[in-house]
C-alpha cells in the first residue's frame, strides 16, 4: 500500500549534552486511513510528544475523507542523544514504510544551536497584486532585538517590505514568552513575482536563521489564502519547552502539551458533537407544548458586511422559529450596514429594527432595542458573533421542564480568518463564586424578559461590561438558573475584537471590577475588589473586610508525627495574622501526645486507631469558636492571611464550608478542589501540577466552587456542622470530606475553593494515602456506602464539573 506524505519542517536544535527533535508535515495511507509514525534515532526507537493537525488543503488537494482531516502532524522530543542517523517511519496496519532518513553531512542543514526562536505560521502569494506576505513569530531566548530582512537570493539585493506587527497572547499564555513581549507575532508584505527566490533572515546582530521562503511555499503545496492554511499549534520549539522546564518543572511542560493538545484537537472534537444535517431536520419539525417568543437584542454600529450578514444568517437558520430579531442600529449614514438590516427587515417580519440618530453608547443602544422585545424570554447577542443552528431549540427544549428565570450555555470563539473553532468555554453550573471571580457567564445568555426590564436593563455606568452588570442584577433576581453544557454560541475572533486582545479595552476590565463591586454593595457586603495582575485580564479578586473576628477553633488531628505536629502549630502561631484561634489537639486514646500535653492547648481523644474524622468530631465538641477549622497535623501555613481568607469566605460571603490550595514540599498542587465521578468517586484537581498553573477557565487562581473541598484544610461554621452531625466515619479517610460537603450541598449551602489560603501538605507524593488508607474491606465498605447514598449525584453528574470534560492526570480537558 501506498504511503502519501510530505514533511515541511525538520529541526534539530544543538543544546550541549544533547538534542531536541521537531518534525511537521502530513502523511495518510492509499487506504484513506492514517498511519502510526514511528522515528529511530541512531538505530533505535525514541519515544515523542505528538499533535495531530488539522489539513483541510491536503483534504481538498487529494479529496480526502473527513476522516483523514487530521493528516497534519508535529512531533517533538527536548531529550535525544546527540543525533546522527535518523529514520522516519510509518505503519500501515501491516508493515512499515521507511519515509525519510537522514545521516552524515546533510545533518548539518537541519541543525541549529543559537536562541532565537521562531515559527513561520504562513505564506501566500497575492497573484493579482504580485505580493508575497508571510506571518510567523519569533523571539530572542536572550531578549536581543530581532531585525528581519529580506534578500533577493540570486542578487541579494536587499528587498523593502512592510511589517505589522501581530500581538501573541497564546504564546504568554503558554509561558513561551514574557508579558512584555507578547507583539512579538509578524505579518510582513514585499513584491515580488511568484517564482522569484526571496529568504528571509532574523537577526540578533551576532546570530541569524535564514527561511527560504519559495522553497517553504513550494512545500505547502499550492495553499493560496490564509483561509487555506491548516489549523497549526502555535510554534512552540523545543528550547522553549526546555526553557519551561527549567523554569517551571515537567509540571509546566505537561500543561504546555495538553493545552496544546487541547487547541488542536478541540475545533475536530467539536466538528464531531455538532447537531446534525439530520437533527435539524427533526428539530425543525418538532412541536413543543411552550413555545415562548424569544426576543433576541443586538446593538448594531458599522458592523463590516460579512459579519452582519453571517449573523443575521445564523438566527434566520434556527432550527426553532417563534423568536424575534430585534436590532437598534447606531451605523454612520451611508454606512453599507444600514441597508443591509434594511433588506432583511423587508424579506423577514420577525427581524425588527430602530435606527438611531444618536449613539447612546453600547448599554443605550441595547435598552433601545429592548424597547422593541416583546418576548416572554431575552437574549443577549453580539452584532459579529454567531448562534449554532440549534441554540433557541436548546433554551426551549429545557423551558419545557421548568420556565427557567435564567439560562446560559457553554461558548467557544471562531478565528474570522481560518474558520477554526477553539478556546471552548465549558462551564459549570451556576457558580457564584467564579462569577464573582470572572464572567464565565457571558455568551449565551437569556434570561426573562420581565426580570431584565425589572432590574432596568443595561446602565451606561458599567460600559464595556454591561452585560457582566446585567448577569449580576439578573441572577439576583432570578428563582433559578440552568446551564446547557452545549456549545451554541461562538465568539468571533478578528482584529480589533476584544476576544483577539483583551488588552485593547482595559476599561471593560475596570467597568467589570465595579459590576462585582456593585453586586456586594446590593447585598450589604462588606469588601473591595481588585483586577488580578497584568495579563490575567477579566479576573479579580475579592478582599472581604472582618468588622469582627470571630473565634475560629484549629482542630489538629494528630496521628504519630510530633515534628509535624510542631511545624503546624508554630506557623499557626508565628506566620498567622488571624489571632483570634484556639487549638484542639485530637488523636486516638493510645497516643502518646496525651502524655506529653503543653500548656495553652485543648487535647481530645477518642476510641480505637487513627481516623481524621473521628478526630474532628472529637475535637468539635471541645471547641468554643464560632467556626471550625479542621487541619491535618501535615499541613502548615503558607499565605499569613489564609485563615483570614477563609473567615471572610464564611463570615461575610455566607457560604457553607471553605477549602483552602494545598501544595506539596516542591510547591506542585495536592488540592485545589475536589470533583466527584462516577467511576473513581472523587478525583482531586490539577494535582501534581505547579502552584503557577492557571488550571482550566483559571479556576486554580480564582475562588470558585466545587462540589467538595479536602478536610485536611477546611472551615466550616459550629452551627452548620453540628447541624449536620459532624462527619461520617463511616465514609472513611477519603470519602468522609466529600460526603460531609454533599450533605451541605443538600442543604442548600456553596463550597468555595479559596486559593488566597494556601498552605502546605508536607506529606510524599508517593505516599499521600498510604498511611491513612483503609483495609481493602473497610475502602469497598466506604465506597459502597458512598454510592448508594450518593447514587442520584453520581447519575446526573457533578454540577461543578462540565460533561464535555475529563480528567487526564489531574489536568481537566476535553
Amino acid at each position: 500500500m501506498k504511503i502519501y506524505y510530505h514533511f515541511e519542517d525538520l529541526r534539530i536544535q544543538k543544546l550541549g549534552g544533547h538534542d531536541t527533535l521537531m518534525i511537521s508535515g502530513w502523511c495518510f495511507g492509499e487506504n484513506h486511513k492514517l498511519p502510526a509514525i514511528s522515528i529511530k534515532v541512531n538505530g533505535k526507537y525514541i519515544q515523542f510528544e505528538y499533535k495531530d493537525i488539522l489539513r483541510y488543503d491536503i483534504m481538498r488537494k487529494y479529496s480526502l475523507s473527513d476522516e483523514l482531516m487530521f493528516c497534519g502532524f508535529k512531533i517533538q522530543n527536548n531529550d535525544v542523544e546527540p543525533i546522527k542517523s535518523l529514520v522516519i517511519e510509518a505503519y500501515d496496519g501491516e508493515k512499515n514504510h521507511t519515509l525519510f532518513k537522514l545521516s552524515g553531512p546533510r545533518l548539518k542543514q537541519y541543525s541549529f544551536s543559537n536562541d532565537i526562536l521562531f515559527s513561520i505560521d504562513g505564506i501566500l502569494h497575492d497573484d493579482k497584486k504580485n505580493l508575497w506576505v508571510v506571518s510567523g513569530w519569533c523571539h530572542s531566548a536572550s531578549r536581543k532585538p530581532l531585525v528581519l530582512s529580506v534578500y533577493d537570493s540570486e542578487s541579494g539585493d536587499l528587498i523593502e517590505y512592510t511589517e505589522k506587527k501581530i500581538l501573541r497572547n497564546d504564546l504568554y499564555d503558554f509561558s513561551i514568552v514574557p508579558y512584555e513581549d507578547r507583539k512579538c507575532g509578524f505579518e510582513i508584505k514585499y513584491p515580488g513575482n511568484l517564482d522569484q527566490k526571496t529568504v528571509l533572515t532574523i537577526s540578533d546582530g551576532l546570530d541569524s536563521v535564514t527561511v527560504n521562503v519559495l522553497h517553504r511555499y513550494q512545500k505547502a503545496h499550492g495553499v493560496h489564502s490564509f483561509k487555506d492554511i491548516s489549523e497549526r499549534i502555535i510554534g512552540i520549539s523545543l528550547i522553549d519547552i526546555l526553557r519551561h522546564i527549567h523554569n517551571s518543572g515537567f509540571s509546566g511542560y505537561k500543561k504546555i502539551y495538553f493545552d496544546s493538545k487541547k487547541i488542536n484537537t478541540y475545533n475536530k472534537w467539536f466538528l464531531l458533537h455538532r447537531v446534525s444535517k439530520k437533527e435539524l431536520q427533526e428539530q425543525r419539525k418538532h412541536v413543543f407544548t411552550y413555545n415562548p417568543l424569544i426576543s433576541i437584542l443586538v446593538p448594531t454600529f458599522n458592523t463590516p458586511e460579512k459579519l452582519l450578514v453571517e449573523m443575521i444568517e445564523s438566527v434566520r437558520n434556527q432550527s426553532y422559529s417563534n423568536w424575534e430579531l430585534c436590532i437598534a442600529d447606531g451605523s454612520d449614514a451611508g454606512n453599507p450596514a444600514k441597508q443591509i438590516i434594511s433588506d432583511y427587515q423587508k424579506k423577514d417580519p420577525r427581524i425588527k429594527v430602530k435606527y438611531l440618530n444618536d449613539n447612546y453608547g453600547i448599554s443605550g443602544n441595547t435598552n433601545k432595542a429592548l424597547e422593541l422585545a416583546e418576548g416572554e424570554y431575552t437574549a443577549l447577542f453580539d452584532h459579529d458573533d454567531l448562534l449554532e443552528e440549534n441554540a433557541l431549540y436548546e433554551i426551549v427544549r429545557a423551558l419545557q421542564n421548568k420556565k427557567y428565570s435564567v439560562i446560559y450555555t457553554d461558548e467557544d470563539k471562531l478565528n474570522n480568518e481560518t474558520g477554526i473553532f477553539d478556546d471552548p468555554n465549558m462551564k459549570p453550573d451556576f457558580s457564584p463564586d467564579q462569577l464573582c471571580s470572572n464572567n464565565y457567564i457571558t455568551h449565551f445568555f437569556v434570561a426573562r424578559t420581565e426580570i431584565v426590564r425589572k432590574v432596568g436593563g443595561f446602565r451606561s455606568s458599567f460600559d464595556g461590561s454591561q452585560d457582566y452588570d446585567l448577569i449580576f442584577r439578573c441572577v439576583e433576581n432570578a428563582e433559578s438558573v440552568y446551564h446547557i453544557p452545549k456549545v451554541l454560541y461562538h465568539w468571533r475572533i478578528h482584529e480589533g475584537s476584544t476576544a483577539s486582545d483583551p488588552s485593547a479595552k482595559m476599561y471593560c476590565y475596570e467597568a467589570g471590577k465595579n459590576a462585582i463591586q456593585a453586586h456586594y454593595q446590593r447585598f450589604g457586603i462588606d469588601a473591595h475588589v481588585e483586577m488580578m495582575p497584568n495579563g490575567l485580564w477579566g479576573l479579580y479578586r475579592t478582599r472581604f473586610d472582618l468588622k469582627e473576628n470571630p473565634l475560629v477553633s484549629v482542630i489538629i488531628a494528630a496521628q504519630n508525627n510530633q515534628k509535624l505536629l510542631e511545624k503546624c502549630i508554630a506557623s499557626l502561631n508565628s506566620i498567622n495574622l488571624y489571632h483570634n484561634i484556639e487549638i484542639i489537639i485530637s488523636c486516638s486514646k493510645d497516643n502518646d501526645i496525651l502524655h506529653h500535653q503543653s500548656a495553652g492547648y485543648k487535647y481530645a481523644a477518642y476510641e480505637g486507631k487513627y481516623s481524621s474524622p473521628a478526630a474532628y468530631n472529637a475535637g468539635a465538641e471541645l471547641a468554643a469558636g464560632k467556626y471550625l477549622l479542621f487541619l491535618n497535623e501535615t499541613i502548615e501555613m503558607i499565605n499569613p492571611e489564609s485563615i483570614s481568607e477563609l473567615v471572610g469566605d464564611l463570615e461575610c460571603n455566607h457560604r457553607g464550608i471553605a477549602g483552602a490550595k494545598l501544595l506539596f514540599d516542591d510547591r506542585t498542587v495536592e488540592h485545589a478542589g475536589i470533583i466527584i465521578e462516577r467511576n473513581n468517586l472523587t478525583s482531586y484537581v490539577l494535582t501534581g501540577q505547579a502552584d503557577k498553573d492557571f488550571g482550566y477557565q483559571m479556576r486554580a487562581i480564582v475562588r470558585c466552587n466545587y462540589s467538595a473541598v479536602t478536610s485536611k484544610c477546611m472551615l466550616i461554621s459550629k452551627d452548620l456542622f453540628h447541624e449536620l452531625h459532624g462527619f461520617d466515619v463511616e465514609m472513611g479517610e477519603r470519602l468522609s470530606d466529600v460526603d460531609l460537603c454533599l450533605r451541605a450541598r443538600r442543604l442548600g449551602q456553596y463550597i468555595v475553593y479559596d486559593p488566597f489560603s494556601k498552605w502546605f501538605n508536607h506529606v510524599g507524593k508517593s505516599s499521600l494515602y498510604l498511611k491513612k488508607e483503609f483495609d481493602a474491606d473497610e475502602k469497598i465498605r466506604s465506597e459502597a456506602l458512598f454510592r448508594e447514598r450518593w447514587k442520584d449525584l453520581l447519575d446526573a453528574g457533578d454540577p461543578f464539573y462540565n460533561p464535555n470534560l475529563a480528567m487526564q492526570d489531574s489536568v481537566i480537558t476535553l
